[in-house]
């Protein structure tokens, strides 16, 4: 089992979005879109040391890392559910409550496939892979970010 402190110095570092952010259009990478790197956890962490990790993180997803890698991801949404069914934060593991069916961008796909496939399937995060590594997170947050820039102020 992985330690909090291990997933808190293990999260691998991305640049933060070019100062260009919003010159860029729905056809630039998402590359553009990720705005801090993706956080790691372990699919035996309780909930609760799950939301004091994205507390202090301020994320609203947690990959999980299994054996083999990235197996699952763990929102807020989920811990909003498990939350309201009164589930005790201490007794459930975060593979318990987190989204099976990891869906995955790649460095390469556009902002538009980024919308398109949250869209289609729901979802409001999407880690990104470069080789197959979890190198960012894209979320609703950061393309609704986006689409706001793009859009001219109104005169007052």
């Amino acid at each position: 089992m992985t330690t909090e402190q291990e997933v808190w110095n293990n999260s691998p570092e991305v640049a933060k979005p070019p100062e260009l952010r919003h010159l860029c259009g729905l056809d630039c990478p998402v590359t553009h879109l990720m705005a801090r790197p993706p956080v790691f956890g372990d699919p035996e962490f309780t909930l609760r040391t799950v939301a004091e990790i994205m507390t202090r993180k301020g994320v609203g997803s947690l990959v999980l890392l299994g054996s083999d890698g990235p197996s699952a991801l763990l929102t807020e949404h989920d811990l909003l559910f498990a939350l309201a069914s009164g589930t005790n934060l201490d007794a459930l593991w975060a593979t318990d409550v987190s989204s099976l069916g990891l869906l995955f961008l790649d460095v390469s796909d556009t902002i538009a496939d980024a919308i398109k496939i949250m869209a289609r399937e729901g979802v409001r995060h999407l880690p990104v892979r470069q080789s197959g590594e979890v190198v960012g997170m894209v979320s609703a947050r950061d393309v609704i970010a986006l689409v706001a820039s793009l859009v001219p102020d109104r005169p007052e």
